[in-house]
């Protein structure tokens, strides 16, 4: 590990947790990390983490982003999540992830990027590949790139330097194709009295939400509900996506969905509490947890965003007899992207393979859970952790 002595003194004052958080055995199993990365820039005043969670089936990859409110546990959940995602998916990836920890509005973020990126650049790209994330967007991951000088220690570059961008929306796409292979399996199975309906919610406007809000809305949903940082949008007879696009991804409280005053206007937190038929949190971790987890009328949530709702909010939804799809199966548009990306794949080749992918697992892994009664996440790592076993015996 890498660090500065000033770097406690920036930990505090920038309210990050000490104790567990920082407690890097409390972190340690069979699976990972392999490797634990804490960086500090004194001229820039950059704090940044790097996990390596798991390399046996190819090098990690995962996000990158700027937060102020991800700790070191936080990351390390997020890769163990790639690394179980990559090996269900079986695309020759492990896990990890990356944070600049920095409050990402108003910040000089370019020279965050290039300061991170220097310091962790001999990992890059052997062992950990950046990919898109909170407030990371497809020109910031290019000066990633530059900054480490090779193209390839990055995916969701911009479309000219042969990337694969976020905008494309091929996450939320992943997301409405795992929502459409459910709904048509429950009833398949009649694990439904009746219909599940087509009133969704989702909560959370950025790349990953508003590609969902757009695939769902072109194959006829409605979309009753929407949230961003600033507010929320709630129309019970549904809102007109094309109308509101320009607002995704707002970086200030002027163009957010909370200026929008021809729809109703309500705080973000009501978001919950829209009456749905499905809820779909494509914000960031624990936004559905254990102070919210009652209010949410849907009978079913798919996991947009990884680590979306908490383990207790998650136990106690099942027990109330919802029907949750983890991001483990649902959130995979992005590696299968940053992998088409590699092999310098078409855009309209990885839509197809995240189309056949998502209603390949999602089928099989809804139908083993039907049949056993075991939830979808327990199933989905089992696979995941069946596979990495396998290759770490092997070597």
């Amino acid at each position: 590990m890498t660090a500065s002595l000033n770097v406690q003194k920036l930990i505090q004052e920038t309210s990050i947790p000490l104790a567990d958080n920082l407690n890097i055995i409390s972190f340690l199993d069979k699976w990972g990390p392999e490797q634990i990365v804490q960086v500090y820039d004194p001229d820039v005043k950059m704090l940044g983490f790097l996990i390596i969670d798991n390399t046996f089936l190819g090098p990690s990859i995962g996000g990158l982003r700027v937060s102020n409110t991800t700790t070191p546990y936080d990351a390390f959940q997020l890769a163990r999540t790639m690394t179980w995602k990559s090996a269900l998916y079986n695309y020759g990836y492990g896990g990890g992830m990356a944070v600049i920890h920095s409050n990402p509005f108003g910040v000089e973020k370019s020279k965050l990027i290039r300061s991170f990126a220097k310091k962790i650049s001999q990992y890059v790209p052997e062992k950990f590949i950046a990919s898109p994330d909170m407030n990371i967007d497809e020109e910031d991951l290019l000066l990633f790139a530059e900054t480490i000088g090779d193209m390839k220690s990055v995916t969701g570059k911009p479309l000219k330097k042969g990337g694969i961008p976020s905008k494309l929306g091929m996450v939320g796409f992943g997301i409405g194709v795992s929502l459409e292979s459910t709904i048509k399996l429950l009833e398949e199975y009649n694990h439904v009295k009746n219909s599940i309906g087509n009133k969704v919610v989702i909560q959370g406007f950025g790349s990953v939400g508003s590609g969902l809000a757009k695939y769902l809305y072109s194959k006829g949903f409605q979309i009753v509900g929407i949230c961003d940082y600033w507010g929320a949008i709630h129309d019970p007879k549904g809102i007109e996506i094309p109308s509101i696009e320009k607002n995704s991804s707002a970086r200030e409280e002027k163009s957010s969905l909370k200026n929008l005053k021809r729809l109703s206007v309500i705080k973000r937190d009501e978001i919950c509490s829209i009456d749905s038929d499905i809820f779909i949190p494509c914000a960031c971790e624990r936004t559905v947890n254990e102070v919210n987890y009652a209010q949410i009328k849907g009978k079913v949530i798919i996991e947009g965003a990884n680590k979306a709702i908490s383990p207790l909010a998650e136990i106690q939804l099942i027990k109330n007899g919802k029907i949750i799809v983890p991001d483990l199966i649902s959130n995979i548009g992005g590696l299968i992207s940053s992998y088409s990306e590699y092999k310098q794949i078409g855009v309209n080749e990885t839509f197809s393979i995240i189309q056949s992918s998502v209603e390949s697992v999602t089928k099989e892994i809804m139908k083993s859970s039907l049949e056993s009664g075991l939830t979808l996440r327990r199933i989905a790592t089992e696979i995941a952790k069946e596979r990495i076993l396998t290759s770490m015996e092997a070597n």
